[in-house]
């Protein structure tokens, strides 16, 4: 789609994407974080059951739990994040900014091709 500035209808947009870019950061923490913090707890309940696993295996299985449980929440915290982003740099943020003559906007503006404009005219 060709982004038109409503004002000057200069076709040089810049597509901000910062709700976008915040979500996905804020998401990525709060995700591994999220998963990090319930297996630590997890683990703790497992040391106070368990008298079958060394104090060395079971040191290993959580820092191994917590690794990568930290790095599948943040990849998914990530997208949850960047789609919310998403949704407040289309309906909250000007998101959209003009090069030419400096306007920001929030909704896209295009204006259609000829043949978008009448289709079966020639």
């Amino acid at each position: 789609m060709n982004l038109i500035c409503p004002q000057c209808t200069s076709a040089r947009i810049l597509v901000r994407n910062r709700g976008k870019k915040i979500g996905s950061a804020l998401g990525t923490v709060a995700g591994a974080l999220g998963t990090a913090v319930s297996i630590l707890r997890s683990s703790e309940l497992q040391e106070a059951t368990s008298d079958t696993l060394s104090t060395t295996g079971i040191l290993l299985t959580t820092a191994t739990g917590v690794i990568l449980s930290g790095l599948m929440g943040g990849s998914t915290g990530a997208v949850v994040g960047a789609k919310l982003g998403e949704i407040v740099d289309n309906n909250v943020l000007n998101n959209y900014q003009c090069l030419s003559c400096g306007l920001r906007y929030s909704q896209p503006s295009s204006s259609p091709t000829q043949d978008q404009a009448y289709p079966g005219f020639d």
